[in-house]
């Protein structure tokens, strides 16, 4: 008979899908421990990232500091030298006054 399907392929072809079936469900399990590790190893790479990212920010805040000193120390001499030449100027300035005056006295 071509409609008719045995008892024995019924239960034949069921044990075929429910391998089929336990296979698939196997399948899902590794793909999701797969996904889960992987979901892990994002985490790292994000948090290392986030790491590298503060020392860089560390080192660039450092760069700066170190630069606006080297600027407030070269400032700090050019007043300096700049107050001793107007002071070395006005020292002169007077000598000159004080002989002129002497002089003319």
């Amino acid at each position: 008979m071509v409609g008719n399907i045995g008892v024995d392929q019924i239960k034949k072809r069921g044990g075929k899908l429910s391998d089929i079936l336990g296979e698939q469900q196997e399948l899902f399990q590794q793909f999701q421990s797969i996904h889960m590790q992987k979901i892990g190893e994002f985490g790292e790479l994000c948090d290392r990232h986030v790491k590298n990212l503060g020392a860089i920010k560390c080192c660039r805040r450092e760069a700066i500091i170190g630069e606006a000193r080297k600027l407030v120390d070269y400032v700090e001499k050019r007043v300096a030298e700049e107050t001793v030449h107007v002071n070395t100027q006005e020292a002169q300035d007077g000598v000159q006054s004080s002989l002129l005056s002497l002089l003319f006295s």
